[in-house]
């Protein structure tokens, strides 16, 4: 075991520390963060639209008919906020990221996000089929959706990279020191823009005239984005995330956040396309989303550290850990893990090491399996993390009670398999 911690220690360590410093990772974390309000806000508006049908199946009562019929305006203001978080989100994270990566370079942040939004907008299809006849000027929500969310993390990162550059190499306006500060910022934007967004308008203009008369973004959809999501359904991917963000946690290194870029590219726009088609009245598109991991398989953090305190206060005999445990239950029941994570401690635990890793796959399978032979419903709507375990799965599915239920099953089974590991610590002897 030595070994191991010594190999980890040398090899997985540092690669998962520079993943996780990397810059472009970071930014598309942390706008997917700033985002988050919204998506929740949607996904509350989705399941209020929707919640009727589990509270109906359950009772066998017609209250979503009734509330339908008699006050029709609270599902009309539902879709508005659907209208205004999941319809249009590409937008506001095109906005995040060009604004946080301009920060990052020490730039005006505003001025990065109108670069990143025009790039945007200059590869946004300007005819369309309206009725069998080409219209112009009409802009497809489908191109402000979860649909363009790759070209979106595309464009925006390449149009600031090339207008921070261009900065850089110092072919700006410069005015006089007399001049307001917002003028000046805004004339040394003006050739570091140009520059830019005439790169852009000539992709775009090149990529119309081409055989397949396409844009950047359909195109990016096409090669990147459309495969990634294929991929990402894969349950040996499932297995290989579920895999990795506990390694990480096991040296040390936040393994959620070092994943999060991968996990918020590929799995929200999951839960996103799934809400999206839930509230349109159509078939949900995708299995397994962000939201799957938190509700069946990270009960009270990564590894389902709640599961192992509840272990611990059935059988260690150890006061230390005991101690722990106490401290920690409060925040689990929460979804937060740290507590126990560097209080038992978790990270670099030899004893812990199996189960923390093998708990998470396990789980996964289980929930993947019943969500594919159709004993729950894939998720569909963002529930905040901190939603405690069972709770989160009921709400996170509309309200099925199947779906708490099966949460509930990989709560007590995840219970079991830490019972073994905890009577094995109760051997050592600490001091």
């Amino acid at each position: 075991m030595d070994k191991f911690l010594q190999i980890m220690e040398k090899y997985f360590l540092p690669i998962a520390t520079k993943v996780g410093g990397q810059r472009h990772l970071l930014i598309i974390r942390d706008s997917f963060a700033v985002c988050m309000p919204l998506v929740l806000i949607g996904s509350m508006a989705v399941l209020l639209n929707n919640i009727w049908d589990a509270f109906d199946g359950i009772f066998n009562t017609s209250l979503k008919a009734y509330l339908q019929i008699n006050i029709p305006w609270f599902f009309e203001l539902n879709g508005i906020i659907w209208w205004g978080t999941f319809a249009i989100f590409s937008l506001f994270m095109v906005i995040s990221i060009s604004y946080k990566l301009a920060q990052s370079y020490n730039e005006d942040g505003l001025l990065g996000s109108v670069i990143g939004l025009s790039a945007f907008a200059i590869n946004l299809p300007q005819l369309r089929e309206i009725n069998g006849a080409s219209a112009w000027g009409f802009i497809a929500v489908a191109d402000l959706g979860i649909t363009s969310l790759f070209a979106v993390l595309i464009i925006s990162i390449v149009a600031v990279e090339i207008y921070v550059r261009i900065i850089k190499l110092n072919w700006v306006i410069r005015m006089p020191s007399s001049v307001p500060p917002a003028v000046s910022k805004a004339f040394m934007a003006i050739i570091p823009g140009m520059i830019t967004l005439y790169i852009f308008a000539i992709i775009s203009l090149l990529l119309s005239k081409a055989p397949l008369s396409t844009n950047l973004i359909e195109l990016i959809g096409y090669i990147i984005q459309t495969p990634f999501m294929n991929l990402g359904q894969s349950l040996i991917t499932i297995l290989i995330i579920s895999l990795l963000i506990p390694l990480f946690w096991f040296t040390g290194v936040h393994g959620a956040n070092v994943m999060a870029p991968l996990i918020n590219s590929i799995y929200l726009p999951a839960v996103l396309a799934n809400g999206s088609a839930l509230q349109n009245g159509l078939p949900m598109p995708n299995l397994w989303t962000s939201v799957s991991w938190d509700v069946y398989v990270h009960l009270g953090g990564v590894g389902a550290t709640l599961c192992l305190l509840i272990a611990i206060y059935l059988v260690s005999k150890r006061d230390d850990y005991k101690a722990v445990a106490k401290v920690a239950t409060a925040p689990g029941v929460f979804m937060i893990n740290e507590p126990v994570m560097f209080g038992l401690p978790v990270v670099l635990n030899p004893i812990l090491l199996i189960p923390f890793v093998i708990n998470p796959i396990i789980l996964t399978l289980i929930a993947y399996t019943a969500t594919y032979i159709g004993l729950v419903p894939p998720t569909s709507v963002v529930v905040p993390w901190t939603t405690p375990p069972v709770i989160g799965a009921f709400l996170a599915t509309g309200g099925n009670v199947m779906a708490a239920c099966l949460a509930l099953f990989n709560f007590i089974l995840s219970i079991i398999m830490y019972i073994p590991f905890v009577i094995l610590a109760n051997k050592t002897v600490t001091k």
